[in-house]
């Protein structure tokens, strides 16, 4: 055999093989690293690859100020934002000229300037939330499970799965505020009661609570339901705390669509939403010029295993920008001499003085110690319930 023969059947058994092996990568594949369960992924702009919290939850993107100046974004008028605690507060609003999202341009995208410079973005190294302005021209499909966020403009494009039971979206419109908003049905364990509830999918958030918790009280549909004063371990972004009643209870069934999730934890909190635990039972996949949803579970029923989805712990800390480690919430009614709002001085056996904001957004306390007027006071953090 000849050597241009033996070259053509060479090229011929290359592209029968390229039909035959799936390739890794996709075009509209963009992989993120989770930290503090945010989503923290490359994106490219004008100037270059910028690390960006994808938040399904923020209606608006977002840039710090060092960023709009090496976009020279145009600054204009400031308007007022409303955050995840319903606290207002004021902005510059601008536009990002070009983003590439998998492969596809987005340009001109409304975004406000966060002039603080917060140490949120500092501490994650991070310039700027993509939120749901730089969204919704397109399909996004985001995979906890592997890693990434797909975008296209077809749902094809976002890989295979069942697009037989849609679920309408609300919130999406032209208004500079725009966030999937998705009714799912809670049952108690027996299916005898249910509720419908509006909840946000927001990847910008962890765990899951709702707004309407009298509401769903009433209806019977949760258990093991507790309340307690502390202070809410949600922070918006006027850096402004909730404090006052916490509740929490466990949701013996969460429907979505035909899919259902057993014995997922539930707190009431000021909005109603869903964060990325949703993303452990399955693929959320957002069709936003069609205001369609679809939930590709792994399992049709599913009962919680994280233990971390379920438990509560009986003292959960708190860091406040100006007084450091308080004590948040307490569950456990055996521990005395304690109340919300005491000084932690000592955490994992380390001194809080040595713990920088950093480091204490992604600690995970296992004992701690608290100075009142009391003394000092050593406490086992442990799991309950």
């Amino acid at each position: 055999m000849n050597i241009l023969k033996k070259s053509f059947i060479l090229r011929l058994l290359l592209i029968i093989l390229c039909f035959f092996i799936p390739l890794n990568i996709n075009a509209g594949q963009i992989p993120f690293t989770q930290k503090m369960h945010l989503m923290i992924a490359k994106i490219k702009t004008s100037v270059g690859e910028k690390n960006f919290i994808v938040d399904t939850g923020a209606g608006c993107s977002v840039i710090s100020t060092e960023l709009a100046i090496e976009l020279k974004c145009m600054m204009k008028d400031s308007v007022s934002v409303k955050d995840v605690n319903g606290h207002l507060t004021r902005m510059v609003l601008t536009k990002i000229p070009e983003l590439n999202l998998g492969g596809y341009s987005v340009k001109n995208t409304q975004a406000i300037v966060w002039e603080e410079n917060p140490y949120l973005f500092s501490c994650l190294d991070v310039d700027g939330i993509l939120g749901g302005t730089a969204l919704q021209e397109l399909k996004v499909r985001f995979s906890l499970r592997d890693s990434c966020i797909t975008f296209g403009k077809t749902l094809d494009e976002l890989g295979p799965f069942s697009k037989n039971t849609p679920m309408k979206v609300y919130g999406i419109q032209k208004s500079g505020n725009i966030r999937p908003i998705i009714f799912f049905t809670i049952q108690d364990s027996l299916k005898k009661h249910k509720c419908k509830v509006p909840i946000l999918f927001d990847t910008g958030a962890r765990y899951f609570s709702i707004s309407c918790w009298n509401n769903v009280v009433k209806k019977k549909v949760l258990r093991n339901i507790r309340t307690t004063k502390g202070i809410s371990s949600s922070i918006g972004m006027s850096a402004k705390r909730l404090q006052g009643e916490i509740r929490t209870g466990i949701c013996p069934i969460l429907k979505i669509g035909k899919n259902i999730i057993r014995g997922l934890r539930v707190s009431g909190e000021h909005t109603s939403l869903i964060g990325t635990c949703l993303l452990e039972f399955g693929d959320f996949i957002i069709d936003y010029p069609k205001r369609k949803a679809y939930f590709e579970s792994f399992q049709k029923d599913q009962m919680v295993q994280n233990r971390k989805l379920r438990c509560l712990r009986n003292i959960e800390p708190f860091y406040d920008k100006e007084q450091g480690f308080i004590i948040g919430t307490i569950w456990d009614s055996a521990i005395q001499n304690i109340a919300v709002e005491d000084k932690i001085v000592e955490v994992n056996g380390k001194s809080t003085e040595k713990i920088s904001i950093c480091d204490a957004m992604e600690l995970r306390a296992d004992s701690i110690v608290v100075k009142n007027n009391s003394g000092l006071h050593k406490i086992a953090v442990r799991n309950i319930e």
